[in-house]
Order: C-alpha cells, then sequence, then structure tokens
C-alpha cells in the first residue's frame, strides 16, 4: 500500500515536472518576440533620427547654397555696373591735367602730338606779342603766380612760369617757320596730383585771330566731319558756338565713329553708314580713344548739358 501511494506521488511530480517544462516552453517563445519588437522599435526611431539629421543637413546646404548663389548674382551685377560705368567715357570726369590743359589752350590753334618735353604743343598765325599778352591775361585773371617770365628784345620769342599751390606751368613761345603757323606754343604742366584744385581757370574773352587754315565752317567737311580735329585736339567753346544740336550730337559721336563703333541710335547710325570711311569694327571698345578724344567727348556733352540740348538720349530716327 505505501508502495502504492509512493508511485502515486513521483507520477504527480513527474507530471507536475513536464508541465512546468511545457509552460516554460510557451513562455520563452513570448519573451523572444517582445525582446524582437523592442529592437525593431529601437532600430526604427534611430533610424528615423539618422534621416530627420539628413534631411536638416540638406536642407542646410541648400540654403548656403543658395545664398552663395544669390550673393554671386548680386556681385555679378555690381560687376556690370561697373564695367558699364567704366566703358562709357561720357560718364568719364575730366582729370586735373585735362582741366589744365583746357585752361592753357591757345584758341583756333592746330595741335602738334606732344612729346615728352610738351604736354601741349600749338601752333598759330598770331604774332608771339598777341600771344603772350594772351597768356598774361589769362594770368592776371585767374590771380595766377608768375614767375621769371620775360619776352625777347626782337619780339621772337618769350617765356612764362607759373607757380601755383595746386599746379605748375612752363610756357615758351617763340617765332617759327611752319605749315601750321608763324608762332608756336609749347607749355609744361605739372598737375600736383597730390593736391586738390584750388584755382580758377577763367579764359580771356579776348578772341585771338585764328590761323587761314583753321578757320571752321558751320557744315560738315568732305569726310562728313563737323570737328575733324577733334582726334588732333582739345575742343574749346568757340568750337561749339553756333553749332545746331544735331551737329553737337554728330561730333560728338563722330569720335567715336572715328574707331568703328556701332550706333543704338538709328539717327546716327543712317548717318554715319553714308560716310565712306565708316566702318563698323567687330572688336570695338572705347579703350581705343585717346585721352584727348575721351576729353573733347565729355567737353561736348557738358555743353549739350549746358544749352540744354533735346537730342543727347532722342532718337529721331533715319533722315
Amino acid at each position: 500500500m505505501e508502495k502504492q501511494i509512493n508511485k502515486d506521488k513521483n507520477e504527480e511530480i513527474e507530471i507536475d515536472s513536464q508541465k512546468s517544462s511545457e509552460d516554460l516552453v510557451n513562455i520563452q517563445p513570448v519573451k523572444k518576440s517582445k525582446d524582437n519588437l523592442v529592437t525593431f522599435i529601437i532600430l526604427g526611431v534611430g533610424l528615423l533620427i539618422i534621416l530627420t539629421i539628413l534631411v536638416l543637413i540638406g536642407l542646410k546646404l541648400q540654403d548656403s547654397k543658395n545664398s552663395s548663389t544669390i550673393k554671386d548674382i548680386q556681385n555679378q551685377d555690381k560687376t556690370i555696373v561697373k564695367i558699364e560705368e567704366k566703358e562709357s567715357p561720357t560718364s568719364k570726369p575730366l582729370t586735373k591735367e585735362e582741366m589744365i590743359k583746357q585752361a592753357f589752350y591757345y584758341p583756333n590753334t592746330i595741335s602738334e602730338q606732344a612729346d615728352d618735353d610738351f604736354d601741349l604743343v600749338l601752333y598759330t598765325n598770331d604774332s608771339v606779342t598777341t600771344a603772350y599778352k594772351y597768356y598774361e591775361e589769362l594770368v592776371d585773371l585767374n590771380n595766377w603766380e608768375l614767375g621769371p617770365s620775360g619776352m625777347a628784345t626782337d619780339k621772337s620769342g618769350g617765356f612764362l612760369n607759373i607757380g601755383q599751390d595746386d599746379f605748375g606751368a612752363n610756357i615758351e613761345i617763340r617765332k617759327v617757320s611752319s605749315e601750321y603757323g608763324s608762332t608756336k606754343i609749347e607749355i609744361r604742366i605739372d598737375p600736383k596730383e597730390e593736391i586738390a584744385i584750388t584755382s580758377t581757370f577763367n579764359r580771356p574773352s579776348v578772341e585771338p585771330t585764328p590761323p587761314m587754315d583753321t578757320e571752321l565752317s558751320q557744315a560738315p567737311d568732305e569726310g562728313g566731319f563737323i570737328l575733324p580735329f577733334s582726334n588732333s585736339r582739345f575742343i574749346t567753346r568757340e568750337d561749339l558756338t553756333g553749332l545746331t544740336e544735331w551737329q553737337l550730337k554728330i561730333a560728338r559721336n563722330e569720335i567715336y565713329a572715328r574707331h568703328g563703333r556701332e550706333f543704338v541710335h538709328q539717327d546716327l547710325s543712317c548717318y554715319f553708314d553714308k560716310l565712306p570711311w565708316y566702318k563698323i569694327d567687330p572688336e570695338y571698345s572705347e579703350n581705343k580713344l585717346s585721352s584727348l578724344e575721351t576729353s573733347n567727348a565729355v567737353y561736348i556733352l557738358n555743353y549739350e548739358k549746358e544749352i540744354n540740348s533735346s537730342l543727347i538720349n532722342k532718337d529721331t530716327g533715319c533722315k
């Protein structure tokens, strides 16, 4: 009987053990499944954070690129403006040296190419005495400081030295035998660029007698030029007085036409196309103009503005 009881107890223990094993087997997959789910969730959240960071970095880089592009475009615009301003000679102000040259230019003269010794070389049919007195009056009119000066006893030559704080000048006048005139005027200028202009540059009202071969006609010459000398000497107010608004516009632009500039205004294009010497240069650049030509173009434009010319920026079309 006791053996039977022990046997029954052993069977119960064995059954309980089997049940515990089965329960443990059933519990382990559930736990493993939960662990995998947590792992997937953690990986998913991590991946989402990484993607978010990458997107933010990409947006920042794009904003930086766009900002850089905008700045480049703005810089290009500024560069274009600067280039346009630089390439337009009519917007250039006269340099100090050019202003002084215009003040010393003797009216109605023929200009020779300046050399290393002199900044202005001029010829006139006026006598040495007349030319000397003109510059004496120029000095007195502007209250310039006159240094050593004088005329030769035979009136064949004279010289004047001017010593202002803001510029200096030496003028030599002598009698010559030349096809350009009987009197030669040579002027050396020291503009003293580091000093601002304080002197005045008024010119005498007395107009010397023009040389016979330089008397101007209001009509164009055979080549169609209004001012055929605008590339060889400085233009004066006397050269422009009496010209019509149309002649002034032509006179200013024929300086560029000599170098083959193509014109936007139809009236200019039609006018110059008819002239035998005018030919468009595909490689035209206003850098080809000499400083004298640039100065003359500015001088004419300023005169047009002074008289309120209506044709400065107006295209009247082909005539």
